[in-house]
């Protein structure tokens, strides 16, 4: 029986692995991957973790999701939003359940890391040599660089990890070549979670190899080569709110609390419901048939699951960062290395995209963003 529950578990996170290497390249597969490694694990006892970490606090959050669909005036919008809450949960229950060790962390890293290069490399050489778009089928990259954004944790943990061995260098080409990619993309969340992951790196480079070495690398990023809108300037655009897209963002913050959110204060006018509403009460802007969501995470679970939905939220969060850090506090060597950087920077990624874009809307940040948050609330065994 014991062997049969070692055999189980490796079953579940080689389907889990493959979950994190199709999850930027194929969203029906990923799905599949992910559905295989759930019921792989699903046993009595595992259902112990339901009351593990921040997986109860995450079900509650799917739970003002349900409940705002009493409100909802498209039902089908409400159910595709709602299961996206419910798919967040999904994946901290599944890491709760395979991720024992150190070992099992470090498979996913590079399954991760594995499954962002291809996708890396190609935008590299379409969108910066040749001054292209990414188009096709590798239009995820620009779509969806958040996931970019948090891929890149993997490398970095690795080579924090590493810093006094040979095979630092490897896992840190993997993560600047990673960085400055992303770094020379359009942005704007991703690109303030990626310059917090460089000044950590810068930071470690100083305590290894000096003072010239860290500020020759911190200048390199920051002066990275400026075209369309992007590099340093993308940090002068948050500060300008004439520039268009803050101006947007603004626009929509305003109708989203004082317009929508009294429609239903408490529990929400619907999941997914802030474009739905926004096209009634602000007919005039011409990006009303357009917008897809309210550029800011908080403000999108305030209006769409009301004050339950963000009271759930916040407590989530509050949650995550007591548990994340009773374990830095005391923990050494790998789990050091894992809660320290992940605690940095998901700090950054929630300041960064949860601000200005919505940590609930892409699939591929928030399934990887779920199992990082689960990551660090973990005690690995070695």
């Amino acid at each position: 029986m014991k062997k049969f529950s070692i055999d189980r578990h490796k079953i579940s996170l080689l389907f889990f692995c493959l979950f994190l290497f199709s999850n930027p390249l194929s969203n029906a597969v990923d799905y599949i991957f992910l559905t295989l490694s759930l019921l792989t694990c699903l046993t009595r006892e595992n259902l112990s973790v339901l009351k593990k970490g921040i997986l109860p606090y995450a079900l509650l959050l799917f739970g003002s999701a349900v409940l705002s669909g009493i409100a909802a005036a498209d039902k089908e919008l409400w159910l595709r939003w709602t299961s996206t809450y419910l798919e967040y949960a999904i994946v901290i229950f599944v890491t709760y359940c395979i991720v024992k060790s150190k070992s099992d962390v470090i498979f996913s890293f590079v399954a991760m890391t594995c499954s962002s290069l291809p996708i890396t490399i190609y935008a590299f050489f379409f969108q910066w040599l040749k001054g292209k778009e990414v188009v096709g089928s590798f239009h995820y990259y620009t779509a969806y660089s958040a996931y970019q954004a948090l891929a890149l944790l993997a490398p970095f943990i690795l080579a924090v990890y590493n810093f006094r061995k040979k095979s630092f260098y490897f896992w840190f080409a993997i993560f600047f070549f990673e960085f400055f990619v992303l770094y020379v993309s359009s942005a704007r969340g991703s690109f303030i979670s990626s310059v917090i992951g460089l000044c950590l790196f810068v930071i470690l480079i100083f305590r290894i190899k000096g003072l010239i070495a860290a500020v020759a690398i911190l200048l390199f990023g920051l002066l990275a080569p400026i075209k369309r809108n992007v590099g340093i300037t993308n940090f002068l655009d948050l500060l300008n709110f004439t520039y268009t897209a803050n101006y947007e963002r603004i626009m929509f913050w305003k109708v989203a609390i004082f317009k929508i959110f009294p429609l239903s204060p408490i529990i929400g006018v619907g999941a997914g419901h802030f474009a739905y509403h926004y096209r009634y009460l602000n007919p005039k802007d011409p990006l009303a048939n357009s917008v897809a969501h309210a550029h800011d995470t908080f403000i999108q679970v305030l209006t769409d699951m009301g004050l339950v939905g963000l009271t759930c939220l916040v407590v989530l969060l509050y949650q995550y960062y007591k548990q994340t850090i009773n374990i830095f506090k005391t923990s050494s060597r790998f789990q050091w290395a894992l809660s320290s950087v992940l605690l940095t920077f998901i700090t950054g990624y929630w300041l960064g995209e949860g601000l200005t874009g919505n940590m609930f809307y892409g699939r591929m940040q928030l399934e990887i963003l779920a199992y990082f948050m689960a990551l660090s609330t973990i005690k690995l065994t070695d």
